[in-house]
């Protein structure tokens, strides 16, 4: 198929793009050829030729963008990022310095991923010398992992040195979030999905002791701590609305701007290790 797209791209060429060049060799073959049956080659091959003709102008189109959507007033909170892709779990690379200082997001939604408890929570890690930027929920392999909110499936993949098999949904509240260490996937990329609904079966891959679900919830690639949200006990949003701020949602950030802190003067080593975390 790519021969003869190719040969017929060729072929264009040497009879010219324009309507009107083509539309002139017609009449010149027209001219010569006037029997009924010559006419009517004539115009099979004129339709075969416009088919390829569009056939190659869209795959043009998809090389450009490969990962446009057929409209983009289903991709969720489109007013809020400016691109949608397959292919990074963070593309944005939007310091949170340049957010808003303030952001209501509607939460009231929220279905747990999963009814359990938590094993690990959000912060510095001391032993392994990293930040950690979700929640960790037990489950045993098997287990149906449910989508937080409402939103579009943005990738799926597998990290043999961290999440494992991942589902990365943005959700319409402008919210997006991780779930890692899937021992299955069960949606693809692009999926609508409903608050509630079966994205993939709880697991151990990647970068795991153990049998747990790791949830993180993003702004603009940001992590938010999911428990100043969420109370996991409970599996419901501590309030319907919850503020993002700077300094009360990525207190990390600012870790070195209070030096007293011993803890925080771990999370201040961390900032380097969060960048190219944030970078994939």
């Amino acid at each position: 198929m790519k021969k003869v797209i190719f040969f017929s791209f060729i072929w264009l060429f040497s009879y010219g793009f324009a309507p009107h060049a083509f539309a002139k060799k017609r009449v010149h073959v027209r001219h010569h050829y006037s029997h009924p049956r010559q006419l009517a080659a004539v115009d099979d091959v004129q339709r075969q030729i416009n088919a390829l003709n569009a056939l190659m102008l869209q795959k043009m189109q998809q090389e450009e963008d490969p990962n446009a959507t057929e409209d983009d007033s289903n991709i969720p909170a489109s007013g809020i990022y400016e691109s949608w892709t397959n292919s990074r779990i963070n593309p944005y690379h939007m310091p949170v310095s340049k957010l808003p200082d303030s952001v209501k997001i509607d939460v009231s939604q929220f279905v747990p991923p999963v009814q359990s408890w938590i094993t690990s929570h959000f912060g510095w890690r001391s032993r392994f010398h990293r930040m950690h930027y979700g929640t960790d929920l037990k489950l045993n392999i098997g287990d149906p992992v449910r989508c937080a909110f409402d939103g579009r499936v943005r990738i799926t993949g597998y990290e043999p040195g961290g999440y494992g098999n991942y589902v990365v949904v943005r959700h319409d509240n402008g919210l997006e979030t991780i779930y890692g260490h899937l021992s299955k996937i069960l949606v693809r990329e692009n999926e609508y999905l409903k608050a509630g609904d079966v994205l993939g079966l709880g697991g151990s891959t990647g970068r795991s002791t153990g049998p747990h679900l790791h949830f993180e919830v993003r702004y603009l690639g940001n992590a938010i701590n999911p428990e100043k949200i969420f109370d996991f006990a409970d599996g419901t949003p501590w309030h319907d609305t919850y503020e993002i701020t700077k300094r009360g949602s990525f207190d990390y950030e600012y870790a070195h701007l209070t030096p007293s802190s011993n803890f925080r003067k771990s999370l201040a080593r961390a900032h380097k290790a969060k960048r190219r975390y944030h970078r994939r």
